[in-house]
């Protein structure tokens, strides 16, 4: 038996909730106050047959937006129903065609389960059959076998032997009744024997036993009076017990008590594996939580292959998400669930990048608010660091930043994410090409933000005060002249360089320019602007890398902060932090956030009388593109 559809109205806040999820696997992602802790409390509300309703109303704040007049309702359907047998079960079941209506001559049987309450907060759990509600009880919640474990769990209550524990529900049976109760008689037979054995005890035994004899009532001998452990039953004997465990290192056994907190998840998950083996549904938060990256994987996989149940994950963890194929990923947000648009959708080539190396890069995207597509390692590598030197950048916004290799890089991976509407942000270079990559954000109505620069990332470094002051410094520091002089001549160079007039300045000298020993040599053949382009294309070429672009941004934040530069960072680059904090809502950034040019983006409707666009404006022609300011 699995669940089909899902159906949740103005419960917490799940204002309209409908899903129809996986028969197998079901990975759940999705920020915090999502909604995902409360769709599976909405099937525990339903589901649980241990959850004691008599008596029992809901709270205010169970009810959406706290108005109780609106009716809360949990609605499940089941199918693989065939043995849903309770008595007359089979009368439970309704048959429906393949639009899910109600109908004699539907080929699918499905059972239906509700979970309702009014303004009065009284509840009511009822099976729909037949037209009416009849009553849905615990021995019918128990032949589902649904099993919630949260995210706050108490994973020493669930490996226990108490009542309804996880634990409990797989060491069970007639075999164990039997065992227990052999266990509850030796213990009377050796015990009474071996405290009659003490002379001390026996003799107090025996002098109480005389004194009672002599008001009649029992019998005159040393025997009248024994004891026995008449309290101990079955359940109180097993719960005396518990599970303890020895490492690799030591001779005796730990209770799990004292085990630390990964351990006592690892086995409770290894708990609720065995329950799956057969059938049921489990909806289990988190299951990463305490354990390592390589342990999560491992036990996913072994929870993921050896289950026939249905299964619901919640996550925070890429190392749990992507271990399963897109079609098991779902998205919660806003209180709204969607499958995770394949990869192929956007087209063969990004599904084979995906999948041979960036899967993992493309599904961090979903654990953000929001994220940040740039063309190279540079802008990687560079702006998570340039945005940590001002107050609320990039990471307090929530922006996760990925690399797209490229402008088609950049649209493909945004026209990804607005499948999956997670909020999106295209930094692009200001190139010949632009117009056409902004064209086809148009055609297909991709709904991102599309921020031009002025030029480029390196550009902007260039103009930076602090760089033109310790720019030698910089590339003697990384690149020692006197060892990798081949690097400090590329710029020159036609296979490696751009630029047009450092060529032709190496045609002309060089002899004399291959003959310089030391950097400071090598600049006396440019000029002002020609340098400029030398730090340009040494950048490009040398410095844009991952490790070299992050060494970068790190020196020259140090060497501000050495010199006591406060205000150090391009114009350009202060303005594309301001926007796209603008963007994510995160207001503590700009006081102007009310009038910022970002809402017309946001919102074409929106109208102010004094808008601002000290940062950026909106480029001629387009409703998601603003042209960035700076150098």
């Amino acid at each position: 038996m699995y669940i089909y559809k899902i159906k949740i109205r103005n419960f917490r806040n799940l204002k309209k909730f409908d899903w129809k999820p996986n028969k197998g696997k079901n990975i759940i992602l999705g920020p915090n106050g999502s909604g995902k802790s409360t769709l599976a409390i909405a099937l525990n509300y339903l589901l649980n047959p241990y959850i004691q309703w008599y008596n029992k109303t809901l709270s205010e704040m169970d009810y959406y937006d706290r108005n109780v007049n609106n009716q809360v309702l949990i609605e499940v359907w089941f199918k693989g129903v065939d043995n849903f047998i309770d008595d007359d079960g089979e009368l439970f079941l309704e048959h429906v065609d393949e639009n899910d209506i109600i109908s004699e001559k539907g080929k699918e049987l499905v059972l239906i389960t509700r979970f309702k309450a009014d303004s009065d907060r009284k509840v009511s759990h009822s099976i729909f059959t037949n037209g009416k509600e009849i009553p849905f009880r615990q021995s019918h919640k128990g032949i589902i076998n649904y099993k919630y474990i949260e995210a706050n769990r108490d994973p020493l209550k669930e490996l226990s032997f108490v009542s309804n524990s996880t634990l409990s529900k797989i060491i069970q049976g007639e075999e164990l009744s039997d065992l227990m109760q052999n266990i509850i008689d030796e213990f009377n037979n050796t015990s009474s024997a071996s405290l009659l054995s003490n002379n001390y005890f026996k003799s107090t035994l025996n002098k109480l036993g005389s004194n009672f004899a002599e008001f009649n009532l029992i019998a005159n001998d040393e025997f009248a009076i024994g004891i026995e452990a008449t309290e101990l039953t079955e359940r109180k004997t097993l719960q005396a017990f518990s599970l303890v465990c020895k490492d690799k290192v030591t001779s005796n056994y730990i209770p799990l008590k004292y085990q630390s907190r990964g351990i006592k998840n690892l086995m409770l998950l290894l708990v609720l594996q065995e329950t799956l083996k057969d059938n049921g549904i489990l909806f289990l938060e988190e299951p990463e939580q305490n354990l390592e990256p390589f342990m999560q994987r491992k036990i996913i996989k072994k929870l993921s292959s050896e289950n026939n149940g249905q299964v619901f994950f919640t996550t925070h963890s890429i190392e749990v998400a992507k271990l399963y194929d897109f079609n098991n990923i779902f998205l919660m947000r806003n209180g709204r669930i969607k499958s995770l648009p394949q990869a192929k959708e956007v087209d063969d080539k990004f599904e084979s990048r995906i999948e041979k190396f960036a899967k993992r890069e493309l599904l961090s995207g979903l654990f953000s608010k929001g994220i940040l597509l740039v063309e190279g390692d540079s802008e990687l590598s560079g702006f998570p660091l340039f945005s940590q030197a001002i107050p609320n950048g990039l990471e307090d916004s929530g922006v996760e930043i990925i690399k797209g290799d490229g402008k088609d890089g950049v649209y493909k991976y945004a026209l990804f994410y607005n499948m999956c509407d997670i909020p999106c942000i295209s930094l692009v270079d200001n190139d010949t090409d632009i117009d056409g990559l902004l064209n086809k954000f148009k055609k297909k109505d991709i709904k991102c933000l599309v921020l031009n620069q002025p030029k480029d990332y390196e550009c902007s470094l260039i103009s930076m005060q602090i760089f033109q002051q310790f720019w030698k410094e910089l590339f003697e520091e990384i690149y020692p002249f006197s060892r990798y002089k081949d690097n400090y001549l590329k710029p020159f160079v036609s296979k490696y360089s751009k630029s047009d007039v450092l060529k032709r300045k190496y045609e002309k000298n060089e002899d004399s320019i291959r003959k310089v020993k030391a950097l400071s040599e090598l600049i006396e053949f440019l000029d002002e602007d020609e340098i400029k382009d030398y730090q340009k294309e040494f950048l490009h070429i040398n410095l844009a890398g991952i490790v070299n672009s992050k060494y970068v941004a790190s020196y020259l934040i140090e060497k501000a902060l050495d010199t006591q530069v406060s205000d150090f960072l391009p114009v350009s680059f202060m303005n594309i932090f301001r926007i796209i904090s603008a963007y994510m809502k995160n207001n503590v950034v700009c006081q102007a956030i009310d009038r910022c040019i970002v809402n017309k983006v946001i919102d074409e409707s929106f109208e102010c009388e004094c808008m601002c666009e000290k940062c950026a404006s909106l480029k001629s022609g387009y409703t998601n593109v603003l042209q960035i300011k700076g150098e």
